[in-house]
């Protein structure tokens, strides 16, 4: 009898754990930065038919949806002018906060190695530059080098302040651009999102199908020479 009753508490216990999954991809999460007066879009995952509900702290609005049959939801919520910071809670049969969330100007940095390029690769007044990089309304977010044969919708990665640390091993110009962006714009918040690999080409960054439906870029693409950058000519350099 008292086996029973453990396995029916295991049972009950594993049940509850199944159903709390309610998850987002890295690219949303704590300290993140959105883009300010804008509508952005956040996805993520959850039981099939999960009742969804997002509510930011900015404006304290609810918005819900369900999810899908493939246990996949998404949301598009309304951002306000810069400001800091914020909380969104994300609620099903669990609940995620994301905290210490800035909204202001969020870019893309992306490109081959002068992009990539950070200061721990040595350059000028570098040491010095990094010693002055603690700004916590200047946030990272690096996206790690892989590839795939379709676009992602999650990777690796977690955005950070900068800090002395954390700007060392950032795209450099990335941080120069930001650093002086915030001036221009008089201390709005600045989110970066590094995507780079020194030396590919640019169809590389191309879903397959693209390059295949268009004669001219599938005729350069069979020109390349697979060894000179190391990836397979059919793979997509992935990015959220």
């Amino acid at each position: 009898m008292k086996n029973n009753i453990y396995k029916f508490v295991f049972f009950l216990l594993i049940s509850s754990t199944m159903m709390a999954n309610v998850s987002l991809p890295n690219i949303f999460s704590d300290n993140m930065v959105l883009q300010r007066n804008s509508e952005v879009k956040i996805w993520g995952w959850a039981n099939p038919k999960e009742e969804i509900k997002l509510v930011s702290s900015w404006n304290n609005q609810e918005y819900k949806t369900v999810a899908s049959n493939q246990a996949k939801w998404e949301l598009t919520i309304k951002t306000p002018e810069a400001g800091e910071p914020f909380t969104i809670s994300i609620k099903g049969y669990n609940e995620v906060i994301l905290k210490n969330i800035l909204i202001g100007e969020v870019w893309l940095c992306s490109g081959q190695s002068n992009m990539e390029m950070s200061v721990s690769w040595g350059i000028d007044d570098g040491e010095e530059e990094m010693k002055n990089a603690t700004n916590p309304n200047i946030r990272f977010f690096t996206v790690p080098k892989l590839t795939a044969t379709s676009p992602q919708n999650n990777l690796l990665g977690n955005w950070t302040e900068s800090t002395p640390e954390t700007m060392k091993y950032f795209s450099a110009i990335g941080y120069f651009f930001a650093k002086r962006l915030r001036e221009d714009l008089k201390n709005v918040p600045i989110g970066l999102i590094s995507s780079n690999w020194g030396g590919t080409p640019a169809e590389i960054w191309m879903p397959e199908e693209v390059v295949n439906n268009d004669p001219l870029l599938l005729e350069n693409a069979k020109k390349l020479n697979e060894q000179e950058y190391g990836q397979d000519s059919q793979d997509v350099l992935t990015m959220p």
